[in-house]
Order: structure tokens, then C-alpha cells, then sequence
């Protein structure tokens, strides 16, 4: 039994062909998914060596800097600091005039020798009060010390911990690729990157009080030589200013640096805080408040306590432990690695050469996520006519929409899903192509759906997809893909009812023409297994039971409008030409039934005496009627010659071996003796409204 084949199930109720959900087949293959994954992996691997490359730069040129700018600062606070307390110079100084003055008062008599000038005593130090600009200065120049230093070695501890980060991945391996997700993750998770840009921040607050107490220096001192030492730093001072402004309010602006960022994280939440307090409090957004404040200090205690070591969970290496923590979170990994390689480049390609494979391998639950993650806010900003926007986004949409349907109990909302496949522009590209393979599928699913009016925007939709491209000749549709969309097509009235609008007057759908592309495609597809053979007559029995289903619909009578359709579709399908040449084929002679013959010859009988009856629509008609009834008599003609040839071998056979009368009887046509019911002629003015809705609207 064919793949196909066994893949079919028949609903009890109605005998219309129908899906298990878990019967949806991954259009990719494995190969294809392998790549999908490798692509990924490649990527983010990528990015993550130019992550790590760029940011041990910037740490080699900050420590650079670092040592030079301490080296520098520490020579000025080793005179600096001096400020801060007596000199021991000055009393130097102060004995030595003390003497001089005391050698100078010296009154020599013959008795003695006296001195005038009082005794020298040295000055108390605890009377000592050190000048204003020197605390200043000093206040200054050691916390740009102190930040210089620790800029250093955070430096130099952030190198050992992405020396730590780059160990043991070497490779692109679907387990390497989760162990540096998990990695990855983690270093996000501690805020790895904004410690790596606090440093530069820490050098520039450095650099700033070096240069600020250097200004108090200097107008200590001179005037002129301060003025001119002001002027310089006020300009740099203007220049970081402006370029760390700038990109919080221009975002073409590039001048985008650690500090700018900084800037701008903290006006966003400011700019969204004074929005909401323009609004009129109230006891709600009291108790959102509340809840909020709750909600954290429970998210406080849950990160405290992850931070506790729990029992049995020791490991003999750090390796190890984290090995057994990527381990138990693949299906969370693995979304991150997909979505990673999609934040990283921000390329819509990506969406369907990776993202869409790769979701076929994904859990339920992720898969959702996925689809919040990409198009959560994406899909309301683009516009809905616009086939260019929506052309890198459709296949990605089409894969979710598939995934929700194998799914459904378990994604949430798949409604969602579906109602936006359905209001997507139609993609213009044809069936045998990935996207028009993917876009067949997903509506045949939703025809399965039966959802009412869902199953009829489904099959409306790829009706005319179908009929809009066509099946070129060379075309290689997938075997699930031609599959499932002749499963879309009714087998039953009670189905036919449920997918085609019936009751609408304007109906115009391309049923027998989309039925007759199928048809043509299968009957000159080779195959290339003897399963594909089984599997490709298979399908062909189905497309001619739903071509049946609509010829024997019961819906056309008494209706002249839904006659006028049903002749057009005839007429313009082809269906009855490419019965006979099926029919005139060895391989498909059997394919096409008498009961079929019957019910289309009944049809036409039908047509002629309700719609051709009337003398004004029957003239208009007439040729379209002529066309079909010849393609008809045609298909009755082989019929003819079949049981003739049968009536003969049996004559010329003496005993009649392997031929019986009911065989005979069974190959004659049915539509011999057609059995109409008789209908009144009934007349019908044609008023200016008919003439709009004698031939159906194609366009």
C-alpha cells in the first residue's frame, strides 16, 4: 500500500475522505531539517566567536587605557595628597627664620649674652586646616583612581569568565549547538554584556573627575593658564554630551556607545512614567501597583533561592552540571537556538530556510512561542494587500498553520493561526514550488477543518490558487502535497453542501476547472515506484468521484442561475474531453464509470429542458450546450464500442468462459435511457439584471 494511500481515512458519517491529526506530514525531509538546524547552529556560532572577538578588543584596548590613565592620575595624587596635611618643609622654614631672628637680637655684654626674640616653639597640627580647592582636588582625583582601577579588574575578571564560556565549543553539533545556547543564554541571563559596558562607562566617569579637579587645580594657580585648560575640557565635555544625546532621539544617528545606551534605557521608562501619571489615578491601578509589587518580591525570592545549591544536584566539574542542564531543557534550547539565529541577522530568508524546517522538530508548546516571538506584533503592522511584504513571512505562516493543525489540542489558539493564513494575499508562485506546496497543504487542512465557514474560505482560496497558477506540465509536486489537496474535494453531497457556497447566486468557483488541472497533472505524471502507481490511480478515482459528487448534485434543479454555472463550468472545465481521452487510454480506461456517464448525460438533460427551454437564455446558451454535448456524445460512443466488442467475444465464444451476462449488462451505459423528471416550461423575461449574471465573474 502506498504512503498516500494508507495515510487516507473515511469518516463514518459521511464518507468523505478525512485526516487524523496526527496524519499531517513534515513537507521538509530529513535531510532538509538537518540543514535547517546546521544553518542555525552555524550562525549562532558565528555570532557568538564575533560576540566574544569584539568584546576581548574592547577589554585589551580598555585595560590599555586603564593602566596608562592610572599611571598618569597616580603621579598627580602622589602631590596631591600632601594637601591634606602639614607640611614638614614650612617649619623647616619657620626655625630657620626663628634662629635668624634670634641671631639678629643678640645684645652682647661683658657679663652675658643675651637675646631679645622669644623661644621658638613648633605649631600645633591639630590646628592645621587644609584648603578648600585641595579637599577638592583630592576628592576628585582618588575616586578616578579607584574607578580606573576597578574598570581594570573587572576587565580582568570578565576575560577569565569568556575565556570559561569558550571551552569545549568547537563544533556545530546539534548537542554542541544546545550547550552553547545554553551558554549563550546564561551569559544574557547575568548580564554579561552590560557589566562588559559599564566598563568604558567607569573610564569616562574617570577621565571626568581627573579633568574636573584638575580645572581646581589650575584655577588655583593661574587665571590665564586655567581659562585656557576650561575651554579645552569644556568642548570635549559638549562633544560626549551631544554624541550620547543624539541617539536617544534620532535613530539614524551613529553615535551609538555603552553611555548612549544607558541614556536612552533610562528617558524610555521616564517617558512611559509620565504618560501614565497623566492619567486620573485610580483603585485599580492602586491594586496593579500592589499586584505588581507583590509579583516582584516573588520573583526576588524564587531568584534567591535558585541561587541556593540543591541537594544532589553536585557535579563532579562545571562542565558536567551544565551539560545536565542543557540536557533537561532541549525543547527550550532548541527554540532559543532558532529564534537566535533569527535575532542576530533580522534577515526574513532565515524565517523559512531555518526557522520553518526546524519547527517541525519542535514541541507544541515552543512552537507557539515561536510564533508570539516572530509575529506577535508583526503581523498587525503589515499591510494585508501587500504580496512583497508578505512574500518573506508566508511560508513561515503556512508551517504554523500546518504545525497547529497536527497540534490543535495542544496549541493555544489555533484559531489565530488559521484566520491569519486566510486573510493573507494569495502567493503568486506556482504549485510545485515550496511556498505553493506549503499553501496547498495548509488550506486542504483547513478544509478538513470543517468549520463551516472556515472549510469555505479554505477551498475557495485553493480553488482559485490552483486555478490562478495552473499545474505546468514539467511540474514534480510532492506526493503529500496533490495528496492532500484532493482530499479537499467532497466525496459526498452532505460535504459538497458544507465547502461550495451553493447558495449564492453569483456563484463562480472553478470546481470542474481546477478538477480537470488535477486530472490532467496525474494523468501525465510517470511514476516512479509501483506504490507511486498505486497511489497516483488512487487519486485519480477521487478527483472523478468529486467530479461525480458535483455532477449529482441535487442542488442545481429548479435554479436557471446555478444552471447557467454549472453549464459554464462544463464548458470552460474541458472535464467531459478529458474523460474520453482517459477512457480512450489503456491504463485509465477503467477509471471512468458508466454511473458517471448517466449522471452527466442526466445533467445535460436537465440543462436543456430548464435553462434552453427559454427562448432568449436558450439562444445564448445554445453553442456552450452544443460544445458540451458533443464532448459527451463522444464519451457515449466509447461506451457503445466497449459493450459491443463484449457482445461479440461473447457470440464467438462457444461456452462463454469468463464472460457473463451480467458482465454485459454492467458495461452498458446508464445513460441510455435517462429517466428525467418532467419539468414545465416555464417562461423568463430578461430584465438589464440578467445579463450581468449570464456569465460568471472570473476575474
Amino acid at each position: 500500500m502506498s504512503t498516500c494511500a494508507a495515510r487516507r481515512t473515511y469518516g463514518e458519517e459521511d464518507g468523505q475522505a478525512g485526516y487524523n491529526t496526527a496524519a499531517v506530514k513534515c513537507p521538509y525531509t530529513e535531510k532538509e531539517r538537518a540543514e535547517a538546524w546546521e544553518l542555525c547552529a552555524t550562525t549562532v556560532k558565528n555570532h557568538s566567536d564575533e560576540m566574544l572577538k569584539r568584546w576581548e578588543d574592547e577589554i585589551n584596548m580598555l585595560l590599555t587605557f586603564a593602566g596608562l590613565f592610572s599611571a598618569a592620575l597616580t603621579a598627580f595624587n602622589v602631590q596631591s595628597y600632601l594637601l591634606l596635611q602639614p607640611d614638614s618643609g614650612d617649619a623647616t622654614v619657620q626655625a630657620l627664620a626663628h634662629i635668624s631672628a634670634q641671631l639678629s637680637s643678640f645684645s652682647v655684654n661683658q657679663a652675658f649674652i643675651n637675646s631679645s626674640a622669644p623661644v621658638f616653639t613648633f605649631a600645633n597640627d591639630s590646628a592645621f586646616s587644609a584648603p578648600l580647592y585641595a579637599i577638592w582636588i583630592n576628592a576628585l582625583w582618588f575616586p578616578a583612581l579607584i574607578c580606573a582601577l576597578s574598570a581594570s579588574s573587572i576587565a580582568v575578571t570578565v576575560k577569565q569568565w569568556l575565556y570559561q564560556y569558550k571551552q569545549g565549543l568547537s563544533g556545530t553539533s546539534r548537542e554542541l549547538s544546545r550547550l552553547r545556547q545554553y551558554r549563550y543564554e546564561n551569559l544574557l541571563g547575568w548580564r554579561v554584556p552590560e557589566i562588559i559596558a559599564m566598563l568604558p562607562i567607569l573610564l569616562q566617569i574617570a577621565l571626568s573627575l581627573f579633568l574636573g579637579g584638575l580645572l581646581i587645580l589650575l584655577w588655583s594657580l593661574h587665571p590665564l593658564v586655567a581659562v585656557i585648560a576650561s575651554v579645552l575640557v569644556g568642548m570635549l565635555g559638549v562633544f560626549h554630551f551631544v554624541t550620547t544625546i543624539l541617539p536617544t532621539f534620532r535613530p539614524d544617528c551613529s553615535y551609538q556607545s555603552p553611555q548612549a545606551l544607558g541614556i536612552f534605557l533610562v528617558l524610555e521608562p521616564l517617558r512611559r512614567a509620565l504618560i501614565r501619571a497623566s492619567k486620573t489615578a485610580s483603585p485599580y491601578f492602586a491594586t496593579s501597583f500592589l499586584a505588581h509589587v507583590d509579583h516582584s518580591l516573588n520573583c526576588v525570592r524564587h531568584k534567591l533561592s535558585t541561587l541556593l545549591p540543591k541537594r544532589g544536584t553536585h557535579r563532579s566539574s562545571w562542565h558536567a552540571r551544565e551539560k545536565a542542564a542543557a540536557d533537561s531543557h532541549r525543547a527550550q534550547l532548541d527554540r532559543g537556538l532558532v529564534m537566535t539565529a533569527y535575532d542576530v541577522t533580522l534577515i526574513d530568508t532565515v524565517l523559512h530556510t531555518s526557522l520553518g524546517p526546524c519547527m517541525w522538530d519542535m514541541q507544541p508548546g515552543c512552537i507557539r512561542k515561536c510564533y508570539d516571538d516572530v509575529f506577535g506584533k508583526r503581523l498587525q503592522r503589515l499591510p494585508w494587500p501587500n504580496k512583497e511584504d508578505w512574500s518573506p513571512a508566508a511560508p513561515l505562516v503556512l508551517n504554523f498553520s500546518l504545525l497547529a493543525a497536527r497540534d490543535e489540542h495542544k496549541v493555544a489558539h489555533p484559531e489565530v493561526l488559521h484566520e491569519t493564513v486566510l486573510d493573507m494575499p494569495t502567493p503568486e508562485v506556482q504549485a510545485d514550488s515550496e511556498v505553493g506546496g506549503l499553501f496547498l497543504q495548509t488550506m486542504a487542512r483547513l478544509v478538513l477543518h470543517r468549520d463551516g465557514a472556515l472549510s469555505i474560505r479554505a477551498f475557495d482560496k485553493l480553488v482559485w490558487y490552483v486555478y490562478m497558477t495552473g499545474i505546468k506540465d514539467g511540474a514534480a509536486l510532492r506526493p503529500d502535497v496533490i495528496h492532500d489537496a484532493i482530499a479537499a474535494f467532497p466525496r459526498t453531497v452532505k460535504t459538497f453542501r458544507n465547502i461550495i457556497d451553493h447558495e449564492n447566486s453569483h456563484l463562480n468557483i472553478p470546481y470542474l476547472s481546477v478538477a480537470e488541472c488535477i486530472l490532467r497533472y496525474l494523468t501525465h505524471h510517470t511514476a516512479i515506484s509501483p506504490e507511486d502507481a498505486l497511489a497516483g490511480e488512487k487519486n485519480i478515482q477521487d478527483m472523478v468521484a468529486a467530479v461525480l459528487v458535483f455532477v449529482r448534485f441535487p442542488g442545481w434543479t429548479g435554479k436557471r442561475t446555478r444552471l447557467q454555472y454549472v453549464l459554464w463550468e462544463l464548458h470552460d472545465s474541458g472535464i467531459i474531453l478529458l474523460m474520453v481521452k482517459l477512457r480512450e487510454d489503456a491504463q485509465g480506461h477503467d477509471l471512468v464509470t458508466p454511473k458517471l456517464v448517466g449522471a452527466l448525460r442526466r445533467l445535460l438533460t436537465l440543462v436543456e429542458e430548464e435553462l434552453l427551454s427559454d427562448s432568449w437564455l436558450g439562444e445564448f446558451w445554445r453553442d456552450k450546450f452544443d460544445v458540451v454535448d458533443g464532448a459527451l456524445v463522444r464519451l457515449e460512443a466509447l461506451f457503445d464500442k466497449d459493450a459491443a466488442e463484449v457482445m461479440d467475444s461473447v457470440g464467438d465464444s462457444d461456452d462463454s468462459d469468463g464472460v457473463s451476462v451480467h458482465t454485459v449488462q454492467e458495461l452498458k451505459p446508464h445513460w441510455q435511457y435517462p429517466t428525467v423528471p418532467s419539468l414545465p416550461n416555464i417562461s423568463v423575461a430578461a430584465p438589464d439584471s440578467v445579463i450581468a449574471q449570464l456569465t460568471p465573474s472570473r476575474d
